[in-house]
């Protein structure tokens, strides 16, 4: 898509998640992406992390400096992250006390076998 300014958005990945634009633009700029603004959006700017700014009041905007660029947003809410830490705690914890009783089983057969 086009701009009076002369730059150009092509999307080349559009998922609920996952959004990839190529921009080309002559001077700086907002890329603004008319997706409801949400906490737990992070973007890139060719690979560079980028903050995403709250554009008209709802929507996702991503400043990008003048040239061509890759544009990346990501939805990665807190409340995911700290999910997947406790899941990785958890599992951490059950495997030691997996351990621990396959270890006092063999540490008692052993004993009987002894006496």
């Amino acid at each position: 898509a086009g701009s009076a300014d002369g730059g150009d958005v092509v999307v080349t990945r559009y998922l609920p998640e996952d959004v990839e634009l190529r921009v080309r633009t002559e001077q700086p700029g907002l890329l603004v992406l008319a997706d409801t603004w949400y906490p737990g959006w992070i973007a890139t700017v060719d690979g560079v992390p980028a903050p995403i700014l709250r554009a008209n009041y709802l929507f996702r905007g991503v400043p990008v400096p003048a040239g061509e660029h890759v544009v990346t947003m990501r939805f990665q809410p807190a409340s995911l992250r700290t999910g997947l830490l406790v899941t990785a705690v958890a599992a951490v914890g059950l495997l030691l006390l997996l351990l621990v009783g396959l270890l006092l089983r063999r540490g008692k057969a052993g004993k009987k076998q002894v006496g």
